[in-house]
C-alpha cells in the first residue's frame, strides 16, 4: 500500500490511498480511493467552470442557480469528473509504484458513480514490462556455420546478371516452348455472344497457369508448338475468384488468337558483359560475386550465431511477457504477411472474400505466434542488457542507418529522412540499432565455434577457374 495525493480546489494535497496486487503474468490490479474531500473540491470546481462559461436563459454568464446547473449538466459533470480522476489516480499510483506499462490500463466503468459527498474507490488493471534478472553469459558456447559458396549460386547470380541485359526477339523458325513469351488476344463467348475480350494479353506456360485469370486447359503442355496466327479454343469453367463478378461460376468458350511469340535472347557470358557492370573482365566480376556471396553468408552466419547466444541465455532467464505486446506483434506481422499473399492474387484480378482472408488470418497466428512470442522474449532481454550496459542509439548512429538505407534504395538521405518522419519509424531504427549492439556485445562474450560444412560437388572456386578461362579465352 502506498499514498499518492491529489490536489483539491483549495491547494490542499490530501493523500489518496492505492493497493497494487497481482493480477496475472505481467499484470497488476490497482484499487485506488480517491478521499471525499477531493471528489467534493473536483466536483465544485466543475459547477464552476460550467457556471462561468454558459448562459442560461433568464441569466448572465456566472449567475445561473446551482440547482438549475444541476438538472442541466449534473449528470455531464459527474461523467467527466469521474473519468478525470481516474486517469489521474491511475497516473499518481504508476509513478508512486513505479510501474512501466506496456498498454493502455483496462478499468470497468460499470457501476461507478462519483457522489460529492463520498470517496470514490475503483480499479484499474494494467500490464507492465516484466523484469528479466542480469545475463550471465559465462560458460556459453555456440555454432557459428558458414555455409560455403558453391558454383551453382555463383551461377545462378550470372544468370541474372545476363538476363537484366536480354531482350525479347519473336521467334519465327519454331514452334513455342514453356519458356517463351506468348501473347494475343483473349476473347471470352457464352451462348455465342461475346462476354470478355483483352488484347495483348500474355502468358509464359512454365510460370502461368492462367491467362488474366481464366485457367488453362491441360497446363503448360497447352502452348507446346504454338506459333502466331494460331488459334487456340477451349472450355472453361470460370472460378469464383474471377475478377468479373457477373462471370463468376459460368461456363464460357475461350478463345486466344496468339500474334507473337517471343523467346528471351540471352546475351554470351564474357568480357564485354561484365565491362557493362564496371568490371575489368569475367573472371573480376566472377570474383566480386563470389565475394558477395562469402559477405552475405558470413552475415547469415553471424545473425544466427548470435541468435543462438540470445536463446542460451533465455534458457537461464525465466520471465513472462505480456500478452498485449505479443498481441501488437503478432497481429502486425499476420497483417503483413496477408498482403504480401493477397496483393499478387488481387493484381492477377482475383477477388478474395472475407472469409477466406479470414481463414488466412487464423492458419497465421497458429503458424507465427511462437515465432513471435520468441521474438518479444529475446526483445526484452536485449533491452535489459543494453540498459545495463548503458548501450544507446546515438544520432550519429541513426544518420548512418539512414544513409545506407538511403543508398539501398536510391534515395537522398533527406529523402528517406522524410520517409521515416512520415511512418514514424524513427523508433524502429532505434530499436535495431540497439538490437545490433546487444547483439555484437553478447556475440563477444561468448565462445564462438566456428564450422564450414563440406559441400558435395562442385566448388565455387572451380567456377571461379572456369570464369578465368573465358575470360583469358576472350582477350
Amino acid at each position: 500500500t502506498c499514498f499518492t495525493r491529489f490536489s483539491a480546489a483549495d491547494g490542499v494535497t490530501l493523500p489518496m490511498p492505492s493497493t497494487v496486487t497481482d493480477a496475472g503474468p505481467c499484470r497488476k490490479q490497482l484499487q485506488i480511493t480517491v478521499p471525499q474531500e477531493s471528489v467534493h473540491a473536483a466536483v465544485e470546481r466543475s459547477f464552476q467552470e460550467v457556471r462561468a462559461t454558459f448562459a442560461l436563459p433568464g441569466f448572465r454568464k456566472g449567475k445561473a442557480p446551482r440547482n438549475l446547473l444541476e438538472r442541466k449538466f449534473g449528470d455531464g459533470i459527474r461523467a467527466d469528473v469521474m473519468e478525470d480522476l481516474i486517469r489521474e489516480g491511475i497516473q499518481e499510483s504508476i509513478q508512486e509504484n513505479e510501474l512501466a506499462l506496456v498498454s493502455e490500463p483496462e478499468v470497468d466503468p460499470a457501476g461507478l458513480t462519483v457522489d460529492a459527498d463520498a470517496d470514490f474507490s475503483f480499479e484499474a488493471t494494467v500490464e507492465i514490462r516484466p523484469t528479466v534478472d542480469s545475463p550471465n553469459t559465462d560458460g556459453i558456447t555456440v555454432t557459428r556455420i558458414q555455409q560455403p559458396i558453391t558454383s551453382k549460386e555463383v551461377d545462378n547470380v550470372l544468370e541474372r546478371v545476363r538476363g537484366r541485359m536480354a531482350s525479347m526477339i519473336p521467334v519465327e523458325d519454331r514452334g513455342a516452348t514453356d519458356s517463351d513469351l506468348i501473347s494475343g488476344k483473349m476473347t471470352l463467348t457464352e451462348d455465342e455472344k461475346t462476354v470478355f475480350e483483352r488484347e495483348g494479353v500474355g502468358i509464359v506456360p512454365k510460370d502461368d497457369s492462367d491467362i488474366q485469370g481464366i485457367p488453362i486447359e491441360g497446363g503448360s503442355e497447352f502452348f507446346d508448338g504454338v506459333k502466331a496466327g494460331d488459334k487456340l479454343d477451349w472450355k472453361v469453367d470460370l472460378p469464383d475468384t474471377f475478377y468479373i463478378d457477373d462471370l463468376k461460376g459460368h461456363t464460357v468458350l475461350a478463345n486466344f488468337d496468339i500474334e507473337e511469340v517471343k523467346e528471351m535472347d540471352l546475351p554470351e557470358l564474357n568480357d564485354e558483359l561484365a565491362q557493362n557492370f564496371d568490371h575489368d573482365s569475367l573472371a573480376a566480376m566472377t570474383t566480386k560475386i563470389e565475394e558477395d556471396l562469402t559477405a552475405e553468408q558470413s552475415r547469415i552466419a553471424d545473425h544466427k550465431a548470435e541468435t543462438a547466444v540470445l536463446d542460451a541465455l533465455l534458457e537461464r532467464c525465466e520471465f513472462d511477457i505480456p500478452e498485449s505486446v505479443v498481441r501488437r506483434t503478432l497481429n502486425s506481422r499476420i497483417s503483413d504477411a496477408i498482403r504480401e499473399q493477397v496483393m499478387p492474387r488481387i493484381y492477377a484480378g482475383e477477388q478474395l472474400d472475407d472469409d477466406e482472408i479470414k481463414e488466412m488470418g487464423t492458419a497465421l497466428e497458429t503458424e507465427l505466434k511462437p515465432e513471435v512470442e520468441a521474438d518479444v522474449r529475446r526483445w526484452y532481454l536485449i533491452d535489459t542488457v543494453a540498459t545495463e550496459e548503458k548501450i544507446f542509439a546515438t544520432e550519429s548512429d541513426i544518420d548512418e542507418r539512414i544513409e545506407q538505407m538511403a543508398a539501398h534504395s536510391g534515395q537522398r538521405p533527406s529523402e528517406m529522412r522524410q520517409k521515416i518522419a512520415e511512418e514514424n519509424g524513427f523508433e524502429d531504427i532505434r530499436a535495431n540499432i540497439l538490437e545490433s549492439k546487444v547483439r555484437k556485445l553478447l556475440f563477444e562474450k561468448a565462445e564462438i565455434v566456428d564450422e564450414t560444412p563440406e559441400v558435395d560437388g562442385s566448388s565455387a572456386d572451380n567456377e571461379l577457374s572456369q570464369a578465368n578461362e573465358q575470360g583469358e579465352g576472350n582477350d
